[in-house]
């Protein structure tokens, strides 16, 4: 069994204090993964920073479920409040085809009139001319104070890190490419 092939229990801790303050089980890459989290978790992070701690290593998903589990409820049961949204013991390392293939299905990425109201959704809905007038007579005059404006300022000249901007670049690139090819095509 190599270590990609096999299954860890893990712990986070709070930066500031070393307090354990999450329990989980996955593979290497899950340990220190910050996506996918819930907003409990996220905002300990935020607050306090993050320690990753590897704890156990188990040769099957089972095994490792069950420890995730039992640490649960040990640090739990000596009144430690995790950030955990369950008793531990859900979810799947390595999903088969099949499987992602209907998590898929059921996230409206396959189905057409669900993608489409999830857009519409997103965008909300369409204003007319006269309520986009009445909207702008509601700002009309309306005094920002100086706070908010540097809010606003500070906001807008924030520095956006070199891989991010990076990442924007290629993105962008990409588009503009199969754009270009569409076009053309």
């Amino acid at each position: 069994m190599t270590k990609d092939e096999a299954y860890f229990t893990y712990a986070h801790l709070r930066k500031s204090d070393n307090q354990v303050f999450y329990i989980g089980k996955g593979d290497l890459s899950r340990i220190k993964s910050t996506s996918s989290r819930n907003p409990f978790w996220k905002n300990t992070v935020k607050k306090h920073g993050l320690i990753t701690q590897k704890l156990s290593e188990w040769k099957t998903e089972k095994e490792a479920f069950e420890h995730e589990k039992f640490l649960i409820l040990c640090f739990k049961d000596i009144g430690i409040h995790l950030t955990n949204m369950t008793g531990g013991g859900e979810g799947m390392s390595n999903p088969s085809k099949e499987v992602r293939e209907k998590m898929s299905l059921n996230n409206g990425m396959k189905r057409p009139e669900v993608s489409k109201k999830i857009s519409l959704a997103r965008k909300g809905k369409p204003l007319s001319d006269e309520h986009k007038l009445k909207l702008s007579k509601v700002q009309t005059g309306r005094k920002l104070s100086e706070k908010t404006k540097q809010k606003m300022s500070d906001r807008f000249l924030k520095e956006i890190p070199i891989e991010t901007k990076q990442k924007m670049s290629k993105s962008a690139k990409k588009a503009w490419a199969k754009r270009k090819e569409q076009n053309n095509g």
